[in-house]
């Protein structure tokens, strides 16, 4: 019967193949993922009163790295225009359709993130790319890690997402802003990142079934279309951990 049907993947096999194997990656190379909480929007992670200046964006940067046990004096945050000419030897992390968002930048002698100064003003997307930059980092400055660039991409924001930064990758996955010309309004789109919101939200769902939680907090912050896919993946996984424990009974 139609009503006894079994929640379907809301991903591919591939993708899901893939997300277990890079949290598999990330858990043996980096963190342990069970350990790493789930960063949320809150004063309990952010006791910073956010303005949209870059001191206020050097503060979070500094926040944002103690969740990733880097210290802040080994690495530099500075600011930019899509206008203006970067370095050559910058890694691009994140782009729209209007040009990148955020850059990291290494020569051998020193370690850079710069940040569009545009993000000042969406602080929920500034903490994705300064979480998706310092993950650049983490994974070639400090672990040696060096990937073709698309794959190098996909793993950073899966590296990301596993140390705790999926619901700020997910919420501003895509984003719209309001537009005025001769007259005339309207919105337009453009995406951040690089891996899908569908296969976030299903690493921030499996993320969640290995921890044991059930109902994740995330939950509460994420934006309409997002918290709609985490809750499929969630249902989906539910369902397969508890197939799998009844297995080892």
């Amino acid at each position: 019967m139609f009503w006894n049907r079994k929640p379907k993947c809301p991903i591919s096999t591939e993708d899901k193949k893939w997300v277990e194997e890079m949290l598999d990656w990330v858990n043996i190379n980096f963190i342990d993922i069970i350990e790493q909480p789930m960063i949320l929007p809150t004063n309990r992670f952010f006791n910073i009163k956010f303005e949209a200046t870059e001191e206020c964006a050097k503060e979070l940067f500094e926040n944002i790295c103690m969740y990733f046990q880097v210290n802040p004096y080994h690495i530099s945050i500075e600011f930019y225009d899509n206008r203006t000419t970067v370095l050559d030897h910058s890694v691009s992390i994140q782009n729209d359709e209007d040009g990148h968002v955020g850059l990291f930048s290494m020569d051998g002698e020193s370690n850079m993130i710069l940040i569009e100064r545009g993000l000042l003003n969406n602080p929920q997307a500034l903490i994705a790319t300064i979480a998706h930059e310092l993950c650049h980092y983490i994974i070639m400055e400090e672990k040696g890690y060096y990937f073709e660039e698309y794959e190098n991409e996909l793993r950073t924001d899966l590296t990301a997402i596993a140390y705790g930064f999926g619901l700020f990758l997910g919420n501003t996955k895509f984003s719209f802003n309001q537009w005025s010309s001769g007259g005339m309004q309207g919105w337009s789109s453009s995406s951040q990142g690089y891996l899908p919101q569908k296969v976030i939200a299903y690493a921030m769902a499996e993320i969640s079934m290995r921890k044991r939680d059930l109902e994740p907090e995330v939950l509460q912050y994420a934006n309409k279309s997002f918290k709609k896919d985490l809750q499929k993946s969630l249902k989906y996984l539910k369902s397969v951990y508890s197939i799998k424990e009844d297995n080892n009974r």
